[in-house]
């Protein structure tokens, strides 16, 4: 079967990697989405596995197109019988970029129209439109003279882990938590997030370690109302998929924060997550050496989402907090890969260059909005 997933701009390329770890054949890669090949039962697998993705979709068609009428032939040229039920409502969500002479609302509405002409055509049934709570979602991406047709398999996007139970103020989302430990190829061992707020990034990294299905804790998946769906099928590869979880026997995760309040929400978050009972949490400051006297020192592995900016409660000293910070942490762990997100990319790459840090390898994403780089640093 053929489908495409989106996820967070910049992290592509690290999605293709996963997918392939899970039997995916990647056919192509464009800005935030991910062409690619699997069986029938990736659905299930996919939705449950992938942690860099938002959403996963079934693939109709990828067609060129010069006006929107074509966009309406080719919406009425496919067939849906095999995912909307006689009596499935449905909604089409359209996203335009590009120059154009409509707008996403009228790329939706003819897409819709195609819909209902082919289903009609074929069952003789006039589906229902509802745009507020539908079925099924179909979703028509158009960039420039390109349309992609996909039904949305995930629903609510899978950043949605359905385990976070405090938030924190400026949280990192889960698929970029999940992108670092990618970056940074973690598969186990000790590892460290010395400024771990509400604990995303441990938690991510305990979850990634123990291959534990995100299946766990999220049941809204939107494959369940599709015609398609194997209730027992499902049942049968989630059971599978969580008899395979193991941690590996090195493996020891610690969460470092200064703030009482977030080490508590820490916790909160990492019962929620059933990680609480591999993750030591210590309260201390990060650009401090003798705070990493309470972890152990054969740390290989860290990841960490670091202030900046409107974080940062005076912008020019970010500058030498950075500085004090990996100083601090790479004369405790000089053998250590850290993994770090920020948008302030020339204050790190100063700092990091100016005290001997490598940058090993980089990718630039989008973080809240804001133009970001990922690193992997080590000395």
């Amino acid at each position: 079967m053929r489908y495409f997933c989106t996820v967070p701009k910049g992290v592509e390329g690290l999605a293709a990697r996963e997918l392939r770890r899970l039997g995916a054949s990647v056919r192509h890669v464009t800005s935030g989405r991910v062409f690619f090949t699997a069986d029938d039962e990736f659905i299930y697998v996919g939705n449950s596995m992938l942690r860099t993705v938002n959403r996963i979709f079934i693939e109709l068609t990828c067609s060129d197109f010069r006006t929107l009428r074509d966009i309406k032939e080719i919406a009425s040229s496919l067939s849906y019988v095999e995912f909307l039920r006689s009596d499935s409502s449905f909604a089409v969500r359209a996203e335009r970029i590009g120059v154009h002479d409509f707008t996403s609302v009228d790329v939706a509405r003819e897409v819709g129209a195609g819909i209902i002409e082919s289903y009609k055509g074929e069952t003789g049934v006039r589906l229902e439109v509802n745009l507020r709570k539908p079925d099924v979602e179909v979703h028509a991406f158009v960039v420039n003279n390109e349309i992609v047709i996909g039904v949305n398999t995930t629903g609510v996007s899978l950043h949605k882990r359905r385990y976070r139970v405090y938030d924190h103020p400026a949280a990192l989302k889960t698929t970029l938590a999940a992108a670092l430990l990618e970056l940074l190829d973690y598969r186990g061992g000790s590892f460290l997030d010395p400024m771990c707020g509400g604990g995303t990034i441990v938690i991510e990294a305990a979850h990634r370690v123990m291959s534990a299905p995100i299946a766990m804790f999220r049941q809204d998946y939107a494959y369940r109302k599709l015609k398609l769906y194997d209730r027992n099928l499902e049942r049968e590869i989630i059971t599978d998929l969580i008899s395979k979880m193991e941690l590996p026997i090195d493996t020891r995760i610690y969460c470092i924060d200064i703030s009482p309040k977030h080490l508590v929400g820490a916790q909160l978050n990492t019962a929620s997550a059933n990680t609480d009972w591999i993750t030591t949490l210590i309260r201390g400051d990060s650009t401090l050496t003798k705070t990493y006297s309470r972890v152990d020192a054969d740390i290989r592995y860290a990841a960490v989402n670091p202030p900046y900016g409107i974080r940062f409660h005076n912008p020019k000293k970010l500058p030498m907090f950075y500085r004090e910070f990996l100083s601090a942490f790479f004369r405790r762990f000089p053998g250590a890969k850290l993994a770090l997100i920020t948008a302030a990319t020339k204050a790190l790459e100063s700092v990091a260059n100016a005290i001997g840090v490598r940058v090993e390898e980089s990718i630039n994403v989008m973080h809240g909005g804001l133009r970001a780089k990922m690193y992997v640093l080590r000395v």
